[in-house]
């Protein structure tokens, strides 16, 4: 049976809404990410190294997207417990969506690096969020993409906070 035009499936790519979420979401990431690395310069001094090292980074932020979400449901069970659920679960989503924007500035820094050019801070941001917007929605592997530059993102996350940490116990 043939279908009527308005019945049949369409690409996202073809419409217009979709390239202007996208255009918010780039716009959004920046000036997140540019407030973010103006209060907090020394997350631009990170580094996603290769190899062991880069496994380890995505096994860190693995093992943080997981156990988080169950120490928060294990928390909740109790009355003085929730308000740290709470605190938990809106940590989780700062880090799943920060962990895009730290990932792109890291790309960001690699593209420079790679052409010889200096890098200005905004314009790294914007080039990596660039790159990484259109990674993650590439058909078919977009999805996995955005999966490891997540994990990847929480690692580096994570370490940042535990390298605190064990400066404060010093």
């Amino acid at each position: 049976l043939d279908l009527p035009e308005e019945m049949e499936p369409r690409s996202r790519y073809v419409t217009g809404k979709f390239y202007l979420w996208k255009a918010l979401q780039l716009a959004g990431g920046f000036l997140f990410g540019l407030a973010v690395f103006w209060l907090i310069p020394g997350l631009r001094d990170l580094s996603i190294n290769g190899g062991v090292e880069g496994l380890k980074t995505a096994g860190l932020g693995l093992i943080t997207l997981v156990s988080l979400p169950v120490v928060c449901i294990i928390l909740a069970l109790t009355l003085v417990g929730m308000p740290f659920a709470v605190v938990g679960i809106i940590s989780l989503f700062v880090i799943a969506g920060f962990s895009k924007i730290l990932v792109a500035e890291q790309v960001g820094q690699m593209v420079f690096a790679a052409t010889g050019q200096d890098d200005s801070k905004p314009l790294t941001l914007l080039s990596g969020l660039v790159v990484v917007i259109v990674a993650i929605n590439l058909p078919g592997i977009g999805g996995v993409i955005s999966f490891i530059l997540t994990l990847l993102g929480a690692g580096l996350l994570v370490q940042v906070i535990l390298d605190y940490v064990s400066d404060l116990g010093d």
